[in-house]
């Protein structure tokens, strides 16, 4: 009996496949970024200075200088709105969050920091403020940290800086005095972890249909 040979040639092209894998992969990881960035800024609660409006800021102050300008002009008028009232009492007291829970914001600055960007080589995502490192890893896992401790010689309140009040050198030695440095414990209030372990699931929902032809 005769052997039969057969040839058997593949037409099949991974390429298309591939290209539309790492398209989902950068949609994907940029959607992944957006919401998670969402749900970190949603988390955290402004207070104080940070809850003013754009009109009632006072020009381009900021830091110190700006909240005591703003406690003058609240205290000039005969009557505060219960909002204002609770804005001075926070901008005097900067409270904090319970520890444990996502940070408070006086600045606004922590919340407005949060970007995302899509790293396509290693096929990654980064997400978290992009400025003070040094404070964002205080806030997630505790810590101690250096600050100074200045007088404001017109207002006599005590104010703390990581590293000194805004402002020309000038300006500086004739509104303030510094008085010492101190160590200062923080708890951690994280809100980038939790923010993941919040959205965890939905994360992984956005790869459903993600690869398209």
């Amino acid at each position: 009996m005769p052997l039969l040979s057969v040839n058997v040639r593949s037409l099949y092209d991974p390429r298309p496949v591939l290209r539309a894998v790492e398209r989902a992969e950068r949609r994907v990881l940029g959607h992944q970024g957006g919401y998670l960035r969402k749900v970190a800024r949603s988390s955290i609660k402004r207070k104080g200075w940070s809850r003013l409006k754009k009109g009632e800021r006072p020009g381009n102050l900021k830091g110190a200088a700006a909240r005591l300008v703003v406690s003058l002009q609240f205290a000039q008028k005969s009557q505060l709105t219960r909002r204002e009232r609770n804005i001075m009492a926070e901008i005097q007291e900067q409270p904090a969050a319970p520890a444990g829970q996502p940070p408070f914001t006086h600045s606004g600055f922590i919340k407005e920091d949060i970007v995302y960007a899509v790293d396509p080589g290693r096929k990654s995502v980064a997400i978290g403020p992009y400025r003070e490192p040094w404070l964002n890893e205080l806030m997630e896992y505790s810590g101690t940290s250096r600050k100074n401790v200045w007088l404001n010689r017109r207002s006599g309140q005590v104010f703390l800086f990581h590293r000194g009040p805004s402002g020309s050198l000038r300006a500086r030695k004739r509104n303030w005095k510094h008085l010492r440095t101190i160590t200062v414990r923080h708890e951690a209030r994280p809100f980038m972890r939790r923010a993941y372990e919040k959205s965890e699931d939905r994360l992984a929902g956005f790869w459903a249909g993600a690869v398209r032809p």
